[in-house]
């Protein structure tokens, strides 16, 4: 019968030990909210960049363009030495796209909203 009491009388004295308000005071009567950030005038919230795309092929075939991962974010069927031109959002922490035609890939780096490439044969 004791073991039983004793157990109970434990269970009971961490029950109320463990049960404690949390206060997170840190005293500061500053209120945190969003007017309260200081943000550079030059950020931008953005997180997509507009880029124009201007490709042009020696011969016909379906182009991709994807990133490192192998993530596709544009296809489109090019027609032999006529130009193709889009317009695409990508994310900006994208540097650079691979661009892909008829098995063949380039690298392009993306230092410019517009792009203008030549595949060569």
């Amino acid at each position: 019968m004791r073991k039983p009491f004793v157990l109970l009388i434990f269970s009971l004295v961490f029950a109320f030990v463990s049960c404690s308000k949390n206060n997170n005071d840190d005293n500061s009567s500053e209120t945190k909210n969003m007017d309260n950030l200081k943000i550079s005038s030059g950020f931008s919230w953005k997180t997509t960049k507009d880029y124009n795309f201007t490709l042009t092929s020696p011969v016909t075939g379906l182009v991709e363009l994807s990133d490192d991962k192998g993530s596709v974010y544009y296809k489109a069927m090019l027609t032999e030495n006529q130009q193709y031109t889009f317009k695409i959002s990508l994310p900006n922490i994208l540097k650079q796209v691979n661009i892909r035609i008829s098995g063949k890939t380039e690298t392009i780096v993306l230092e410019s909203d517009n792009i203008n490439f030549t595949f060569t044969k």
